[in-house]
Order: C-alpha cells, then structure tokens, then sequence
C-alpha cells in the first residue's frame, strides 16, 4: 500500500510506520487553516471536526483538507484513495483518550484501510501524542468495528496489560503516523498548556465500497451497511446509518484469553531488532 516497500513491510508486520510527511511550505498551509477555522472556538476536552454542528465549518475543513492531502497521499501510497478528514484537538488537562481500535471502513475479509495522523505541533507523550500496542491489527479476526460493536479487547486485564505495553509515538509537526484502523491505540494526556491539534485522514484501497458495520442487538447480527463518505459527520453512534444493505451476518465474539494476548504482544516485540530499525530509518521512518 506505501510505494516504499520497506516501509510498506514495517506497516503490514507492525501495523504503523510513521514519516515525515509534508514539507514546511505544506505544512504552514495547514497549519493556516486550523487556526482560520478555530480562531473563535472555546475548545474543552476533546474535539471532533464530525461532531460539530456547524455545516459551514464542517464543510470548508473536509474539503480543504483533501486538497491539502491528496496529492501528498497519492505520492506515497499505492492504489490508495481518500476517504475522509478531520480535525482532532485535544485542550490542556484533557484525559487519554482510551485504548480503541477505529471503526472498519471496507469488507476486511479482503481489504484493509488506514489512518494518517498528523500533529500541527512537535507531540510526545506529555501533550496527547498517539501510542500504538505493536502489531495487534493483525492479533485476532476483528474484521468488523464501529461504536455500536463491542470492543474486542474492552476487558479490564486486557485494557491494562495494552496500556503497559503501548508505545508513545514522539512526532514533529509535519511527520505522520499511518497506522491500520485495526491496530489498538490511544492518545496520552495532554498535561501542556497549549491546544493539541492533529489532523486524521482515513484512506481505503481505490474503488473499494465504503462499509459501515451496525451491532443489530435483538437478533445478534451484524449488518455491512454501504454509506457515504461523509456519513460520519453528524452520525449520532448508536443508530442504524442510512444507507443499503451489504451484508448480513452472525455475529461471533473473538476470543481473547490474557495469557494468549500478552504472548502475541511478546512475540510482535521480539520481531523488532537493530537491523529492521536501521533498514526502516534509512528508507524515512520516524518517532
């Protein structure tokens, strides 16, 4: 999916790389339009472009940021497409946002997608970084996500050995983490006295259908609902999303035994050595 194919190995056996990604000039030019469409907002907490109820913002951010991205996206990826942008801003003082995995996008018994995450300002595990648990996109069958799915690894033993062994991703404004939507991940605290702003890009392979899994609790199934690219903006979480049926299937909860999870955390570390590093450092890998 990456044109470098030694980063594109890291990516598929790790499930993230993270690089350099705009120039200065480009990133300058984002950094413009976070600050024009924000200047008047009062950000608490955590903040979602998609959650805000103001069309006209929403609208500008989503295209502005395509054309900020696209041509930069179909310089490193191959066969890859935008899907949709955000804004992710995390204020002083608010918490981690918890270990998740992103919602699945495509049919991922064929096909997989991926995030772009990209901090307008040098982050680090004091300011709301990203961290990432190596390699557990690829841990267990969790084909399916999305708000109204359980969350695989939602148990306490297993939150808590994923948060012990997360990695920090220490980045520079401009650099970027991409990352499979299905590897577990979180962001720290921002313990700063500044806003965190980060931009989020998903990206799916090139014609594929966009598809949104729905938990249908009476009758235990999960439905593939094919959706448009911007139904997440305003998408209220819990309800069945507009769109025709994919797919209808049983739903079946994976199996997630603790000492079977953290021997999978063990062994994905264990594939890491000096060598690998120094080959992904000299192919642009960052953080």
């Amino acid at each position: 999916m990456l044109k470098n194919q030694v980063l594109d190995k890291k990516l598929k056996e790790e499930g993230y790389v993270a690089i350099d990604f705009f120039t200065e000039e480009e990133l300058e030019k984002l950094q413009h339009l976070y600050h024009e469409l924000h200047k008047d907002m009062d950000i608490q907490g955590l903040f979602f472009t998609n959650q805000s109820p103001d069309s006209d913002y929403t609208t500008r951010a989503r295209q502005e940021l395509k054309a900020i991205f696209e041509p930069k996206i179909e310089a490193i990826f191959d066969e890859m497409e935008w899907v949709q942008g955000i804004f992710i801003v995390k204020s002083p003082g608010a918490g981690e946002f918890r270990n998740h995995q992103d919602w699945s996008l495509v049919d991922e018994r064929k096909y997989r997608t991926y995030a772009i995450w990209l901090p307008l300002i040098n982050t680090d595990g004091d300011n709301g970084t990203i961290c990432v648990v190596k390699g557990s996109h690829n841990f267990y069958a969790t084909r399916f996500r999305s708000p109204t799915m359980p969350y695989a690894y939602g148990s306490q033993e297993i939150d808590e050995l994923a948060e012990e062994k997360r990695i920090p991703l220490k980045l520079k404004a401009g650099q970027a983490a991409i990352f499979d939507h299905g590897i577990i991940h979180a962001t720290s605290t921002n313990t700063s006295n500044q806003n965190r702003p980060a931009a989020f890009v998903a990206v799916k392979p090139i014609g594929t259908t966009l598809l949104h899994p729905y938990f249908n609790k009476e009758e235990n199934k999960v439905e593939l609902i094919q959706v448009a690219d911007d139904f997440a903006f305003g998408y209220d979480l819990v309800s069945r999303p507009k769109g025709e049926l994919y797919e209808k299937m049983d739903y079946i909860a994976p199996e997630i035994p603790l000492e079977e999870f953290a021997q999978k955390i063990k062994r994905a570390a264990a594939k890491s050595n000096v060598v690998k590093k120094i080959k992904y450092r000299l192919n642009g890998a960052v953080g």
